[in-house]
C-alpha cells in the first residue's frame, strides 16, 4: 500500500503541510501491527517528482499503472481536504480513496470531519474505517499507544515537521533544516523531528551534527514501534560510522520485513561504507532472489553499481550503471535514469573511454535538468566536471564544477567543499596556484567547519600543502603534509595515506633528505600493493626511481621509470604518461643518451601543451634544452629555453621557475653569454638556499664552479671540491661525481 497525499481544496500555501502530515500520521496508523506493508514516504516522494503526479483526490486507471510500476504498490490512498480557515475554528474535512492500482477501482471512499488541533485524531479514525473496509483487524492498545508516540503533541510542531520533511524529500536540505529546528524547539521530545534534521545536517555535509541530532531521535525513540525505533537507531549508528552495529540493526529489519527492499539497500549501503563491499554483493544478490516486481527493481542495481565502484571494479560498475538505467527508463523513474547515467559517466571515465563518458554524463545532466531536481542536477554537473578534467579539458571543466557549486550552496548540499577542490585542481593543473590555494583553503573551512571526516580534511590540507611546495615553502609544505598524514590515517583512508605519503616524500626529496624520502616511498608502496592502488603504485616508483638517480644508481632509475610507465599505460592517463616520458627523458640525458631523450621529450611535450598545463610545458622546454645542448644544436636549444622562460611566466611554481633559469642559463654559458649565465644561476642559488631547495641548490653550484674554471681555475676547483664533499654528504652521489670529473677535467 502507498499513501499518495491529499489535495489541498483551498488551494492555500499555509495550508499544504496538511498533505504531509496527513500521509506520515496515516502511513503511521496503517503500518502498526504489520499487517500492511506501507511503502515509505520517501519513495513516494521520489515518484511524485519522476512522474510529475499533480495532486488529486483519484487517479485514472492509466495513471494508477504507472504508479504501480514505480512503486510495486498494489493498493493507493489518496484524496483530499478543504480547511476552512482560522475564522471558523480551523475546521477540515477529509475525503478518502482506496485504489485498487491493478485495475484501476474504487475500492472504498470515507469522509471525516475535524479541526488543526485533533487531527491525529480524525487521523486515527479514519484508519479504524479503511482497515474495517480492508478486512484488517484493530491495532492492539500497545500499538495504539506506539503510533501515539510517532505523532506530536504539539500542533505547531506538527505542522513545521511536516513542512520540514516535505523540503527534505524535495532535497532542499537548507530550508527543511529551518523549519525541522523551529519544529523541535516547539516539541523538543518528537523522535523523528531530530530524525529528519539529523537527515538534512547529513546533506548539508554537517557530519558531527547530523550524528548529535540522530544520537536525540533515538534517544527519545523508545516508546515508538519496534520498527520505527530499529530504524531510528540504524540512521545514528551510521552518522556515528559505527557500520558493525549499523548493519547488524538493519539485518535484522531486512530479515523481519523482508519485502520491504528498503532496509535491504540500506543493509548493502552499510556493509560498504564499512568497506566490505563483498558483504553488500551477497545482500544485493539476496535482493535479486525476491518475487517480481521487488527483484526488479532499479534501486538494486545502483546499489550493485556502488559496491562494484567500492571494489575497483569498474567494468561491473559500468555494466550494473547501464541495468539501473535501463529498468529505470522502464519504471519511469527519472530520478533513478539520472543517478543511474551518472555512475555510468563515471565508470566509463575509469575504463578510460572518455568519449562515452562524456556521452553519458550529459545525458545525466540534461535528463536531471528536465526533471527539475537542483540536487541530481549539481551532481551530474560535478560528474561531467570530472570527465571533462580528466580530457584536460579545463575550461570545460571549470564551468561545471561552478555551475555545480552554485546549485549546492543555493540549496544547501555536503558536496560543497569537494567541488571546491575540484575547482582548485583546475587551477593547479594550469599552474594558477593562488587561485588553487583559495579554492582548496575554502574547502578546509567548510569541513572542519561540518565537521568532516578526518579523512576529506587530510584531502584538503595535502592539496594546500602540495600549493605551498609548488610556491617555495618547503617547510610549511612538509608540515601541513604531516597534518595530512595524519589526517588520513585517523580517518582510516589508506589510500590518502599512500598518497601523501608519496607527496611528503617529494618534498623531502626536494630539501635534500634522501633516506627519509626513500622510507616513505617504501611504506607508500606496502600500502598501495596491499589495496591494489595501481595509480599509487606508479607514483612509488616514479619518486623512488628519481632517489635512485641523484644516488647515480642511473639503471635501477630507468628500470624503475619504466614500470611506472607500463602501468600508466594501462592505466591510460596521458598527462602521467608524459610525465613519466619526461622523467625517462632525464635519465636518457644521464646516460649520455641525448638524442632519445629529445625523441622522449617531443613526444610528451604536446600533452602538457595540449591541456594547457603551463608547469609541464615550461619543464619539458627546459629538459629539451639541455638535450638540444648535448647535442650541439645550439640555436635549437636557445629556443626551447626562451620558450621556457616564457611559459614559466604563466605560473607562480618556483620549481618551474629555477628549471627555465638553469636551461636559459646553461644556453647562455655555451652562447658566450657568461655575466648573464652567471647572474642568472647567482639568483637560482640564492633562491634555493633561501628556501631549501637541495637539488638546485648544487645545480647551480655545479654551473657556476664550471665557468670559474673557465677565469679561475683555482677558484672553480676550490668550488667544485666543496660541491662534491657537500653532495657526497647529502648522497647526491651523480653530482658529487660531475663536480669531481669537471674538476679533474
Amino acid at each position: 500500500m502507498a499513501v499518495l497525499g491529499f489535495k489541498n481544496l483551498s488551494g492555500r500555501d499555509d495550508e499544504g503541510w496538511i498533505s504531509t502530515a496527513l500521509s506520515e500520521m496515516l502511513d503511521a496508523q496503517l503500518s502498526a501491527g504489520q499487517q500492511l506493508r506501507v511503502i515509505s514516504s520517501e519513495d513516494v516522494a521520489r515518484m511524485k517528482i519522476d512522474l510529475s503526479l499533480p495532486a488529486a483526490d483519484s487517479y485514472s486507471r492509466d495513471t494508477l499503472q504507472k504508479i504501480r510500476t514505480h512503486l510495486g504498490s498494489d493498493i493507493v490512498v489518496l484524496g483530499s481536504y478543504l480547511d476552512t480557515g482560522k475564522d471558523t475554528g480551523g475546521k477540515i474535512r477529509v475525503d478518502i480513496r482506496l485504489q485498487d492500482a491493478r485495475e484501476g477501482e474504487t475500492i472504498a471512499a470515507i469522509s471525516q470531519d475535524g479541526n488543526e488541533a485533533s487531527l491525529p485524531e480524525l487521523v486515527t479514525q479514519s484508519a479504524t474505517s479503511l482497515r474495517q473496509k480492508l478486512g484488517i483487524a484493530d491495532v492492539s492498545t500497545t500499538e495504539a499507544s506506539q503510533v501515539t508516540a510517532s505523532t506530536s503533541a504539539s500542533p505547531d510542531a506538527t505542522r513545521l515537521y511536516a513542512e520540514g520533511l516535505a523540503k527534505l524529500q524535495a532535497y532542499e536540505a537548507l530550508a527543511a533544516r529551518d523549519l525541522l529546528e523551529k519544529a523541535i524547539a516547539a516539541d523538543p521530545n518528537y523522535a523523528l523531528s531530530h530524525a529528519a534534521l539529523a537527515q538534512a545536517w547529513s546533506q548539508l555535509g554537517y557530519d558531527k551534527k547530523a550524528e548529535a541530532e540522530a544520537k536525540q531521535a533515538f534517544d527519545l525513540s523508545a516508546n515508538l514501534t519496534r520498527e520505527q525505533h530499529l530504524s531510528v537507531e540504524g540512521r545514528y549508528r551510521e552518522f556515528a560510522h559505527d557500520f558493525p552495529s549499523a548493519i547488524e540493526i538493519y539485518r535484522t529489519l531486512r530479515n523481519f520485513f523482508p519485502d520491504n527492499l528498503d532496509y535491504a539497500l540500506r543493509l548493502a549501503s552499510s556493509q560498504r561504507k564499512a568497506g566490505h563491499p563483498k558483504d553488500s554483493l551477497e545482500t544485493i544478490a539476496q535482493m535479486r532472489t525476491l518475487p517480481k516486481p521487488l527483484s526488479d527493481d532499479a534501486r538494486i542495481d545502483l546499489e550493485e553499481a556502488s559496491a562494484q565502484s567500492a571494489a575497483g571494479n569498474f567494468s561491473a560498475l559500468q555494466q550494473a550503471a547501464a541495468t539501473a538505467a535501463a529498468k529505470a527508463k522502464a519504471q519511469g523513474s527519472r530520478m533513478l535514469q539520472v543517478q543511474a547515467a551518472d555512475a555510468e559517466a563515471f565508470a566509463w571515465d575509469r575504463l578510460g573511454d572518455l568519449n562515452k563518458a562524456v556521452q553519458r554524463s550529459l545525458e545525466s545532466r540534461d535528463l536531471a535538468a528536465n526533471a527539475g531536481n537542483p540536487h541530481l542536477l549539481g551532481h551530474a554537473l560535478r560528474t561531467y566536471g570530472i570527465v571533462l578534467y580528466d580530457k584536460g579539458d579545463f575550461a570545460g571543466a571549470q564551468s561545471a564544477y561552478e555551475q555545480a557549486l552554485s546549485i549546492f550552496q543555493k540549496i544547501g548540499d555536503g558536496q560543497i567543499g569537494w567541488t571546491a577542490v575540484s575547482l582548485g585542481n583546475v587551477y593547479y593543473d594550469q599552474g594558477k596556484l593562488e587561485e588553487a590555494r583559495r579554492y582548496y583553503e575554502q574547502a578546509l573551512r567548510i569541513d572542519q567547519e561540518t565537521g568532516a571526516n578526518p579523512a576529506n580534511i587530510g584531502s584538503d590540507m595535502g592539496s594546500i600543502a602540495n600549493v605551498l611546495d609548488n610556491l617555495g615553502d618547503l617547510m610549511g609544505a612538509t608540515r601541513m603534509q604531516e597534518q595530512s598524514l595524519q589526517g588520513f590515517r585517523d580517518g582510516g583512508d589508506q589510500r590518502g595515506e599512500s598518497s601523501t605519503l608519496g607527496n611528503l616524500a617529494g618534498i623531502l626529496v626536494e630539501r635534500g633528505d634522501l633516506s627519509q624520502a626513500m622510507a616513505d616511498y617504501e611504506e607508500s608502496a606496502v600500502i598501495t600493493e596491499k589495496i591494489g592502488y595501481k595509480e599509487g603504485r606508479a607514483f612509488d616508483l616514479d619518486g623512488m626511481a628519481q632517489i635512485f638517480l641523484i644516488r647515480d644508481q642511473v639503471s635501477q632509475a630507468r628500470d624503475q621509470e619504466e614500470q611506472a610507465l607500463k602501468i600508466q599505460k594501462e592505466l591510460g592517463d596521458s598527462v602521467a604518461i608524459a610525465r613519466n616520458q619526461i622523467a625517462l627523458a632525464t635519465i636518457a640525458i644521464e646516460q649520455g643518451k641525448p638524442a632519445e631523450a629529445e625523441a622522449l621529450i617531443r613526444v610528451a611535450a604536446p600533452q602538457f601543451e595540449q591541456h594547457t598545463m603551463a608547469i609541464g610545458a615550461s619543464q619539458s622546454a627546459a629538459l629539451l634544452a639541455r638535450a638540444l645542448l648535448a647535442q650541439s644544436k645550439i640555436g635549437d636549444a636557445e629556443a626551447a629555453a626562451t620558450n621556457a622562460m616564457t611559459l614559466a611566466e604563466r605560473t607562480s611554481d618556483r620549481s618551474t621557475h629555477l628549471l627555465a633559469t638553469l636551461a636559459d642559463a646553461e644556453v647562455n654559458a655555451r652562447t658566450g653569454n657568461e655575466p648573464a649565465a652567471i647572474k642568472a644561476l647567482q639568483s637560482v642559488l640564492s633562491e634555493s638556499l633561501r628556501d631549501g631547495y637541495k637539488e638546485f641548490e648544487f645545480e647551480a653550484r655545479l654551473d657556476l664552479g664550471r665557468l670559474e674554471l673557465r677565469s679561475s681555475r683555482a677558484l672553480g676547483q676550490q668550488r667544485l671540491k666543496k660541491l662534491e664533499e657537500d653532495a657526497s654528504r647529502k648522497d647526491f652521489r651523480l653530482m658529487a661525481r660531475k663536480a669531481h670529473a669537471e674538476f679533474d677535467r
